[in-house]
């Protein structure tokens, strides 16, 4: 072989390692945007140290015996591979927090690392390296249409476990959705107490360990359970400890509990979940690495020029992405500040009203650009709550809105869905202002909501669909349309539901009337 097509040779193999490389490292630059905004995912950071770990258990020494390398990488792997990555960018161009683009771009990693490791060492070496590509998929976060059920369920089941084993205390207590009420207060069993971070956190401490330890199907199940057991117990016993503590001590000592008992629930069950796997381990057998490093000229003895391409084209696609955005020509709608806003400047005879701040939890987990919550009474003393939310573009990602719906907040909550979404429209100033009402009940009590949503600017419409179903078949249409909407606004107004539907949304209107008027707020496209 000739000088120049030794440095081709070798350049094309250094291209191939690049491009598996870069296709990891651009997924996981994309995920640690989620696990930074999501307190479920913080794990997340610790998943690529743990992948590396069992990469080099597994690494095939210089005597490893390998099947041959393949002639050339999957022709189906490969265009798979280079196709998912494309749609992943497409997606992150549009919304770089959409999380069908983070489950794409990690599918677009797999297919290219394991046609690179076909041309290395072929089925073997495949099959060799698949738990690792496998386990680094729990980085990901879970589909909205699981973990949202999820979630809900475990909050309800733990606040009811709490509130009977409270009474069996002797301590009088009233389970409502996700709130344990107590003579003291009200304890609400949020997603972090509801124990679904400590499963999702503790299912991938117990895959790693079963690998690393490796165990057998059957005890690789045994540790799944036992993980799945200890998430759930330990995150009951924290509840219910902060909620005796409510319950004898009041507010403030719940208060001081809350943080380190969280702490010492993840240890506990982060510690009970390695106990079992070094009890479940096999004896006399452990996994070290290799005993001799593996070759490196065989990662440097890929000829052709499929890696150069790879990478070529890895390269290109976010320029083509956004260059989609400009053939397409679709002009986008970017909302600078809000169109509404809500006040007590002025308020009628018998009316009164006052600032209901949002929790620095509730606050986090939406991470708006500004907001305002009041709690009101009319003169006929109806309660009413209205809320204003809304994300300025540029600054937090379009899909953390999108996911502030009731279906989702008012169920995550306990309350149960009877109706809706039902199309309804109202007018301040001659301004209209349509949105959905809604109605949940929660034991005796009965509310409505009304709720509006504007993206870029323009009033989103009412969808038939399930939330899910139609905010996916939305974005899809924009991203098809090539529009890239910016600002996102919601307008929420939550009142006991009256004696007729009429009655309801005369009041709604009234609601409206005194406390939201027009911001005047420009928006512009470009």
């Amino acid at each position: 072989m000739n000088p120049g097509a030794s440095i081709l040779h070798r350049g094309n193999s250094l291209a191939w390692l690049a491009s598996v490389a870069g296709s990891w490292l651009w997924t996981g630059w994309r995920l640690a945007g989620e696990w930074r905004l999501s307190e479920n995912y913080r794990y997340g950071f610790s998943v690529p140290f743990l992948l590396a770990v069992l990469v080099w258990i597994r690494l095939p020494g210089q005597n490893d015996p390998l099947s041959s390398p393949a002639r050339r990488p999957s022709r189906r792997l490969l265009p798979a591979g280079l196709g998912l990555f494309f749609a992943a960018e497409l997606m992150r161009e549009m919304d770089p927090l959409w999380r069908f683009g983070f489950w794409l771009a990690a599918a677009s990693a797999t297919c290219l690392t394991l046609a690179w490791l076909d041309r290395l060492g072929g089925a073997a070496l495949c099959r060799r390296m698949a738990f690792p590509l496998a386990f680094a998929w729990t980085a990901l976060p879970w589909p909205m249409g699981i973990e949202v059920p999820l979630g809900n369920f475990l909050m309800r089941s733990v606040a009811a476990v709490a509130a009977d084993a409270l009474n069996l205390m002797g301590i009088a207590a009233l389970q409502q959705g996700n709130l344990i009420v107590l003579k003291n207060g009200v304890l609400g069993v949020d997603t972090a107490c509801s124990g679904i971070q400590s499963l999702q956190a503790g299912l991938m401490i117990a895959l790693f360990l079963g690998d690393y330890f490796a165990l057998s199907r059957a005890r690789r199940a045994a540790l799944l359970a036992v993980s799945v057991l200890c998430a759930t117990g330990g995150n009951f016993a924290r509840t219910l400890a902060l909620a005796w503590t409510l319950g004898a001590r009041g507010m403030d000592a719940e208060a001081r509990l809350h943080d380190p008992t969280g702490y010492a629930a993840t240890a506990g069950i982060f510690v009970l979940i390695g106990l079992a796997a070094w009890a479940l381990r096999p004896r006399g057998k452990r996994r070290d690495g290799p005993s001799d490093l593996p070759s490196a000229r065989r990662l440097l003895d890929l000829g052709g020029s499929v890696g150069w391409i790879t990478a070529g084209f890895l390269l290109a696609s976010p320029l083509l992405a956004r260059g989609w955005f400009e053939f397409r020509g679709s002009a986008s709608r970017v909302q600078e500040t809000p169109l509404w806003r809500i006040g007590i400047s002025t308020l009628p005879q018998g009316w009164m009203a006052r600032p209901d701040p949002l929790s620095p939890a509730t606050l986090g987990m939406l991470n708006c650009s500004r907001w305002n919550a009041l709690a009101a009474r009319a003169d006929d003393a109806l309660p009413a709550q209205v809320l204003h939310l809304f994300w300025k573009p540029g600054q937090i990602m379009p899909s953390l809105g999108a996911s502030h719906t009731p279906e989702i907040c008012m169920t995550s909550a306990g309350w149960e869905l009877l109706e809706g979404p039902t199309p309804a429209s109202f007018s301040r100033e001659d301004l209209p202002l349509s949105g959905a009402l809604y109605r949940f009940r929660l034991g005796g009590q009965r509310i409505t909501l009304f709720h509006a949503v504007w993206h870029g600017g323009a009033p989103r419409p009412v969808s038939p669909l399930p939330i899910a179903l139609g905010g996916r078949l939305d974005r899809l249409r924009q991203l098809w349309e090539g529009r890239r909407d910016r600002g996102h606004e919601t307008l929420t107004i939550a009142l006991p539901t009256l004696s007729s539907e009429a009655a309801t949304r005369a009041e709604i209107a009234r609601l409206l009337e005194v406390f939201v008027a027009p911001a005047r707020a420009p928006w512009r496209e470009r």
